[in-house]
């Protein structure tokens, strides 16, 4: 009989797609590229009897310990967590069973205590941990076993396996929705029956066996379309904290030993039709919070895994298939043509790229031989080679994906506050339930039971607690489909409360693609010797000026070279100091250079080139500035350019402020004091210079590929080049707290009436189970409601219609 499970990892085998390969003399079924590649790995580091020893005599405890070993070789630490630094290493691992914020406790609090442990901030909107750890002190593989044992199996991120882990989740979801529905129909048709009975007569014979039936269409629901509930609030308790979960599996339990003992002893009421339906709609209500939730992991999964995980490295006149984690800086790769690029390179020879996963350019790249491409990017119209750079967490990608998952990994405020406003909620509406059920006990002992059970079913927090995390996530991918990555989750609330909008000038407004458009030279100097002074010492920058100057630098060699953010840089060559930046840095005891320029060379202290430099307006930049100041939004750019230059855009730009010659320092000024006259400011800025006065603003964001520095510093990334989703990005975050507000308003406007009329006993539990349901269907379909306002931009890093299948089809393309 073929294998049903991957030889690797022991998960079920896709329907399609199935890897083959021989172990030890055995043709083997693998589930993905991923696993191929670890036993490829494995086999070729001569460690096959891995295999064997997992597989004579060990019990499930030593198996999940051998997969886990796999964990802590040198090559896989590296490819998925990069070098550690100072001792300390980063890693984002796939879970599985994360379903409400007890989870998330739980993990969190068990993963704290272990020693070493720096950091542990759990993603339950996409089912990773963020790991911070002393690799001296814990190995990865005992947090492994550890999470393993909560009940929480860890993987390595592969897009593959969490593509095959959402669609079990999805087959699974609708198996017992299906289960639950069908039930439904046929306890509320024996139901109807009983109920007429009740109020006609009804031979207590056929009353009994209407009952039992009931409670055989009753039981797969409860006990299999149910189990989840139960499963969770067993979680809860275990944690000792109150989730959503608890009063749900309360009602459940209670109300299904009720109607069994009231069937037994032939009592007056019994509730399995209502508790069908209390399975059913809860379990519509948590798929469509589970489609949301599953949209928004697949597509923050393709930027964050979506390398693939084989590529064909070139030995001599040999090409090989190997696992990209193999592969070292200096390796030469092929790419064919269609295939996602696995590495960060240079190219042997020109090729065209797609860079559109990484920049949000829709439009193919041309790059020349010696030119630097990234992991990410999309061979097109022929194979290409290229010299490996960087691999694994070093590269670009890798790089991005960090900054998602640091994102995720990050909780506002408001979220925390509304986590522990929902437990509050649930111990207060448990007491609550006790009270009302005493009352009645006392007043109409007959009814207590029911209006108790209506009660605890009508309170259930789910709307309370889905309100903010579902309108976060539609809001996050709304930011992905206009290609703006979000850093920071915080940053959304602030961004809905900006009154103005500073630029900086260089690589935010304009292109950032600067060139030299006129050189004035010093008696006796040449253009061709002044161009290699400035390509030497400009030749580590990643400003975009330095970009101007190219990369020949006529193997002069630079010590001593020092750079000073908004001024230029300096450095010794052939025993003079030579400066390149602003006239007065460059030249800084003459008053007024002789050069005409933008920037000045200097050579010990003398003038010797002015450069006048030219770079391009955006394309948008205008319509972008207009479409803000048409929102009611101030519009400023801050520069340390020169004045003439600065004043001559911000008046094509018809923009209403700006600051010429600013230093980082004058920036920050600047900017404090711009926030203080008009409210919080958004700043858009690109390159090493914009990293402080980024950090300062209340909500910033960098161009895609502006400095990493940068980046780091910014609340969001914008992957690509267009402004005009500028205006969008605005709206939509103040769309986003509109919504937050009317589901607060809603789920507490709902408390506020449902719980009173329940404890009255105007409800039966029936109508508060329907009445529960809905409001959760409420939020989640209000929060939903916000990816209609954000239409994808072109290129954009979230594809606008991101399916299962076209995930699949993304993360899935191979080197080969």
């Amino acid at each position: 009989m073929a294998a049903a499970h991957c030889f690797h990892c022991h998960e079920p085998l896709p329907a399609s797609g199935v890897h083959w390969l021989v172990v030890a003399g055995v043709q083997q079924p693998l589930c993905c590229g991923g696993c191929r590649a670890a036993v490829e790995w494995i086999q070729g580091q001569g460690l096959g009897d891995f295999y064997r020893l997992r597989a004579e005599g060990a019990g499930p405890g030593r198996a999940v310990e051998s997969d886990f070993a796999v964990f802590d070789r040198p090559a896989v630490l590296r490819y998925y967590a990069g070098e550690a630094v100072d001792g300390v290493a980063e890693i984002t691992l796939s879970l599985e069973g994360i379903r409400c914020a007890a989870c998330t406790w739980l993990i969190e609090r068990a993963l704290s205590a272990e020693p070493g442990v720096l950091r542990v901030r759990v993603q339950p909107l996409t089912q990773r941990v963020f790991l911070r750890w002393r690799v001296a002190e814990v190995q990865l593989s005992d947090l492994a076993e550890r999470l393993a044992a909560l009940g929480y199996r860890p993987q390595l991120s592969d897009p593959t396996h969490a593509l095959e882990r959402i669609k079990r989740e999805r087959r699974d979801a609708l198996k017992r929705l299906v289960v639950a529905g069908v039930g439904m129909m046929q306890a509320m048709m024996y139901g109807v029956a009983l109920y007429a009975g009740a109020f006609e007569g009804m031979d207590p014979t056929v009353r009994d066996f209407f009952r039992w039936v009931s409670l055989s269409v009753a039981a797969p629901v409860i006990f299999y379309s149910g189990q989840p509930f139960f499963s969770g609030a067993w979680r809860e308790l275990k944690a000792r904290r109150l989730g959503m979960d608890t009063p749900v599996a309360l009602a459940l339990g209670l109300a299904f030993v009720a109607s069994v003992y009231q069937s037994w002893r032939g009592g007056l009421d019994v509730y399995f039709d209502s508790l069908t339906m209390f399975v059913f709609f809860l379990l519509l209500g948590r798929f469509a919070e589970q489609s949301v939730r599953h949209r928004a992991q697949i597509s923050l999964g393709v930027l964050s895994s979506g390398l693939p995980p084989l590529a064909r490295r070139i030995e001599g006149e040999v090409e090989q298939e190997v696992a990209t984690l193999e592969l070292q800086p200096g390796d030469l790769v092929q790419v064919a043509a269609g295939c996602t690029i696995p590495v960060d390179g240079e190219l042997i020879e020109a090729a065209e790229v797609d860079e559109a996963m990484l920049s949000g350019e829709s439009i193919p790249v041309d790059k020349l031989a010696g030119e630097r491409v990234l992991a990410g990017s999309v061979a097109m119209s022929r194979p290409l080679r290229l010299r490996v750079e960087q691999t694994g967490a070093a590269t670009v990608w890798s790089s991005l994906s960090r900054l998602a998952d640091s994102a995720r990994a990050e909780k506002p405020a408001s979220l925390q506050m509304a986590e522990r406003v929902a437990q509050i909620f649930v111990a207060r509406v448990l007491v609550l339930t006790v009270l009302v059920a005493l009352a009645w006990t006392w007043y109409a002992p007959e009814r207590a039971f029911e209006v108790a059970l209506a009660v605890l079913v009508v309170s259930c927090p789910c709307a309370l607690s889905l309100a903010l995390p579902t309108a976060l996530a539609a809001a996050s991918q709304g930011l992905g489909r206009l290609g703006i990555l979000v850093v920071r989750p915080a940053a959304l609330e602030t961004l809905a409360q900006v009154r103005q909008v500073v630029f900086d000038k260089t690589g935010t407004l304009t292109d950032g693609q600067i060139r030299v458009a006129r050189t004035a030279l010093a008696h006796g100097e040449s253009s061709q010797r002044v161009m290699a002074l400035a390509a030497a010492l400009e030749q580590e920058a990643t400003h975009p000026i330095a970009r101007a100057f190219g990369a020949e630098s006529a193997g002069l060699a630079v010590t001593q070279r020092r750079q000073i953010a908004g001024f230029g840089v300096e450095g010794l060559i052939d025993g003079m100091c030579y400066r390149l930046g602003r006239p007065d840095f460059a030249c800084p005891e003459a008053p007024m250079p002789m050069l005409d320029g933008d920037i000045l060379l200097s050579a010990d202290g003398r003038a010797i080139a002015g450069f006048r430099l030219q770079d391009q307006l955006r394309a948008d930049a205008t319509a972008s500035v207009r479409a803000l100041r048409e929102r009611g939004l101030r519009t400023t750019l801050l520069s340390g350019d020169s004045a003439p230059r600065v004043r001559a855009m911000s008046d094509r730009l018809q923009m209403d402020a700006c600051f010429a010659a600013q230093s980082p320092q004058a920036k920050l000024e600047v900017l404090d004091r711009l926030q203080l006259q008009d409210g919080p400011a958004l700043m858009v800025g690109d390159g090493v210079n914009d990293a402080p006065v980024l950090g300062r603003a209340a909500v910033s964001m960098a161009m895609g590929r502006g400095a990493d520095l940068a980046q780091a510093h910014a609340d969001l990334v914008l992957l690509g080049s267009r402004l005009a989703v500028l205006p969008q990005a605005l709206e939509l975050a103040q769309r986003t707290m509109s919504t937050i507000r009317h589901n607060i308003r809603w789920a507490y406007g709902y408390n506020a009436i449902a719980i009173p009329v329940a404890a009255l006993g105007w409800v039966p539990p029936w109508l508060a189970a329907i009445g529960m349901s809905l409001s959760s269907l409420i939020v989640v379909v209000n929060s939903m409601r916000l990816l209609k306002s954000a239409p994808a931009a072109s290129g954009a890093v979230v594809p606008e219609d991101l399916s299962l299948e076209s995930a699949a089809a993304v993360t899935g393309s191979e080197s080969t």
